[in-house]
């Protein structure tokens, strides 16, 4: 996670509760600095999954610093925060395909829980990221990911035969 914001008691706050929660994250107070922070884990195993930004920030407000990162990489999950009822921000994001939108000041529950429904839709794409790539990967990769998933009754719905670590079983059970 990626936490943008010009208020330091903001950041300070958010930060905390992110560690106290066990989640990676990174920081950064202006939208330049983040476009650079993005910029560095690019391609790399710590790149970003989310970003929660602010839009009225110094340097690089977060509505253009979300343009220049969507073509960088559309791959990466976006909450807005804004202390402004902005409607013209507020249709810009939505266009953008923004994941959630939360006005300042940040109401405690209601933050935890559109950061819990965007962390489960990433979890969601990036299984289902997984599980297209290794259907092509052979029968124990493919066994491996319909374990996780429990969806043998999936398979059987569907017509597809059920897996096991030896490859596919036979009607007769060989």
């Amino acid at each position: 996670v990626l936490f943008i914001d010009d208020e330091e008691n903001i950041v300070s706050l958010v930060s905390g509760l992110f560690t106290d929660l066990g989640v990676n994250h990174d920081t950064a107070s202006n939208g330049k600095i983040a476009l650079d922070k993005v910029l560095e884990k690019k391609g790399t195993d710590e790149q970003y999954d989310l970003i929660i930004t602010d839009i009225n920030m110094p340097n690089l407000n977060g509505i253009d610093m979300l343009k220049k990162i969507y073509k960088i990489t559309s791959d990466i999950s976006v909450i807005i925060l804004s202390a402004h009822n902005d409607t013209e921000n507020f249709i810009n994001s939505i266009q953008m395909g923004i994941d959630g939108y939360i006005l300042k000041p940040i109401e405690f529950n209601q933050f935890l829980e559109t950061i819990y429904k965007v962390i489960t839709n990433i979890k969601y794409k990036k299984d289902n990221k997984k599980y297209k790539l290794n259907i092509y990967c052979g029968d124990s990769l493919n066994y491996d990911i319909h374990k996780k998933f429990n969806i043998e009754k999936f398979d059987v719905i569907m017509g597809n035969p059920p897996f096991n670590k030896g490859g596919i079983k036979s009607s007769s059970g060989r």
